[in-house]
């Protein structure tokens, strides 16, 4: 008659160091994963909504530069423009005037945690923007 204690075993033979080693391993390699897929995620979800946020940035900023083209000063304009970029947390590269129209240019950095640091995909993270509005 054999007496156990209630007490599991503990494992013995080929396997006994892996005893849920397996699973933890799975685990650990799936949370892995979804970690760098959640960081390329938000690296292409902000680099898309930065552009879609920057036409409306571009038109808000042709719109303050109308209100002070009124009277046909671009220097006034420009003034601005800039003002009205930097609130938005954009830069104005350029105001031009074609015939009855208003054209700002801005760009602004996107959030992202590595994108902006690589090279070849800079570019990626500063999206630029034209808006444009009649100032007759």
């Amino acid at each position: 008659m054999t007496r156990t204690s209630g007490c599991r075993e503990r494992p013995r033979g080929r396997f006994a160091s892996e005893h849920g080693g397996i699973v933890t391993g799975w685990l650990f390699q799936l949370l892995i994963i979804m970690a760098i897929i959640g960081v390329l995620g938000h690296e292409v979800i902000s680099i898309g909504v930065t552009s879609v946020n920057l036409e409306d940035d571009a038109r808000d900023v042709a719109v303050a530069a109308r209100d002070a083209y009124g009277r046909g000063d671009l220097d006034a304009a420009k003034e601005a423009a800039a003002a009205a970029a930097s609130q938005l947390d954009a830069e104005l590269l350029s105001l031009e005037v074609d015939g009855e129209t208003l054209v700002a240019t801005v760009t602004k950095q996107a959030d992202t945690f590595f994108v902006h640091r690589i090279g070849p995909l800079e570019d990626l993270t500063t999206p630029t923007a034209r808006g444009r509005v009649r100032w007759r």
